[in-house]
């Protein structure tokens, strides 16, 4: 089955996790928002708007939305982690029971995690045991979330240590 016609979560639902899934959602792709907290996920869904970190973005109806995260990662094709780099670790140990070997990982954090100095996809290699970099690919800009929901002019690079993982995003 083609990457583009299986589901996409994007773990985390701050502003540019909440425009990420957005705009994944524009492309007719299936897509399913992790929040962190409950009551987030919940107005989320209800609303169909982040008003707390996302405002003008409406997201379409087809993007489900959940604090569940054996929901939001169970047979996820790909999965974008846009969360900040600080929570990296702790939301992919959370997600790693639940995530397939195959999973296509999307690291949308950036930074290094502290204390470590590691980048976000050396933690993601850690924690889920791909020491090779299978499947992790990190995205990178300029873009801004803001400047992304306003429509405004953004560039994007996937890059990756296996290519092909990379070009599947």
């Amino acid at each position: 089955m083609a990457a583009e016609n299986r589901k996409i979560t994007v773990l985390g639902a701050g502003a540019w996790g909440t425009t990420l899934a957005w705009m994944l959602a524009k492309t007719k792709q299936s897509v399913t928002l992790w929040a962190r907290r409950t009551e987030l996920a919940d107005e989320i869904q209800r609303t169909r708007r982040n008003e707390a970190y996302r405002p003008e973005v409406r997201l379409p109806d087809s993007v489900v939305v959940t604090a569940d995260m054996t929901e939001a990662v169970g047979g996820a094709a790909r999965v974008v982690v846009a969360v900040p780099s600080r929570a990296v670790r702790e939301i992919l140990s959370r997600a790693a029971p639940s995530l397939n070997p195959q999973t296509l990982l999307l690291l949308a954090a950036k930074g290094l995690e502290r204390g470590s100095g590691l980048r976000m996809s050396q933690v993601a290699a850690e924690v889920l045991g791909r020491a090779g970099g299978e499947g992790l690919a990190v995205l990178s800009g300029p873009n801004l979330s803001e400047e992304i929901a306003r429509g405004l002019p953004a560039a994007a690079v996937v890059g990756g240590v296996d290519a092909s993982g990379a070009q599947e995003w």
